[in-house]
C-alpha cells in the first residue's frame, strides 16, 4: 500500500470542530482543477487545533483546509472534496487546500511531511485528473502574491511530485455518494464585505436572479452582516 500504516492517514471529517449553524457550500468534483499548498504559519499545531480556531475565532463553518499534514507526516482528512471551504479567497470554488503544519519562513518542513505531501498530491492528481502544473502554492494564486505561503520552492515541488513513484496502490478520495448539490434549505450567514453578487458566485454557485427567487423581499443592494440568506 502507498500509506505504510493507518497511523499515517486519519479521516477526521466527522470529528473536527464544526459551527453549530453554519455550513460550507458544496461543489461538483468536476469543478476542481488545482491543489493548493499552504503552511500553517505556526511552529506547532494539529488539524483539531486549526478547526477550533477557524470555528471559534474566525466564525467559519469548519476548518478551512481539506487536508492537514502534521509534523510527523500524519495526513488528516478534514473536508470532503465536494466541500467548498475557505482557504484561498475567490479561488475556493476550484481548489483543494493542503496545509503543512509549520512556519517555513524560519524552519523547513520535516522529511515525513514532504513524503506525505508527495503521496497525497500524487493520489489527488490521479483521482481528479490534475497535472503537476496545477499543484500551486498559496502565494501563486491571484491576489496572494504578497503572502509568504507556503515558502516552499514550488517549481522544485512540482517536478518532484510529477516524478514521485513509490509504487503500490494509490488511495481514492472521491466517494461515490452521488451528491453534487447542496442539501435543501441550506443557508448562508452574511459576513462583513459580502455582496449578493459575491454570495451568489462564491457560495451558492448560482446567479443573483436565482438567489433572489429563493429570497423574496431581500434588498440586493443592502445585505447586512449577520443576515441569513437561503442558498439552496
Amino acid at each position: 500500500m502507498l500509506f505504510e500504516s493507518v497511523s499515517k492517514f486519519r479521516d477526521e471529517r466527522d470529528t473536527l470542530t464544526k459551527h453549530t449553524t453554519k455550513k460550507f457550500p458544496t461543489r461538483s468534483i468536476s469543478k476542481i482543477t488545482t491543489l493548493i499548498v499552504h503552511h500553517s504559519l505556526t511552529k506547532s499545531g494539529t488539524a483539531k487545533a486549526f478547526s477550533n480556531y477557524h470555528v471559534e475565532t474566525n466564525g467559519w463553518p469548519g476548518i478551512g483546509y481539506h487536508f492537514v499534514i502534521e509534523k510527523d507526516g500524519d495526513i488528516v482528512w478534514c473536508n470532503s472534496l465536494e466541500t467548498k471551504s475557505y482557504h484561498v479567497g475567490n479561488s475556493n470554488g476550484f481548489c483543494v487546500g493542503i496545509c503543512l503544519v509549520g512556519d517555513f519562513r524560519s524552519e523547513e518542513p520535516t522529511e515525513e511531511q514532504m513524503k506525505s505531501l508527495f503521496k497525497l498530491s500524487k493520489a489527488l492528481m490521479e483521482d481528479l485528473d490534475i497535472t503537476s502544473e496545477f499543484v500551486k502554492g498559496h502565494s501563486e494564486m491571484d491576489g496572494y502574491a504578497w503572502k509568504a505561503c507556503p515558502v516552499i520552492d514550488m517549481d522544485d515541488l512540482r517536478t518532484k511530485v510529477k516524478d514521485y513513484n513509490e509504487g503500490g496502490e494509490l488511495p481514492t478520495f472521491i466517494e461515490n455518494t452521488g451528491i453534487t448539490e447542496l442539501p435543501k434549505n441550506t443557508t448562508y450567514i452574511v459576513k462583513r464585505g459580502d455582496t449578493l453578487w459575491k454570495i451568489a458566485e462564491d457560495y451558492a454557485n448560482m446567479t443573483v436572479r436565482e438567489l433572489l427567487l429563493l429570497n423574496p423581499g431581500i434588498n440586493p443592494r443592502n445585505v447586512k452582516m449577520g443576515q441569513e440568506i437561503r442558498i439552496k
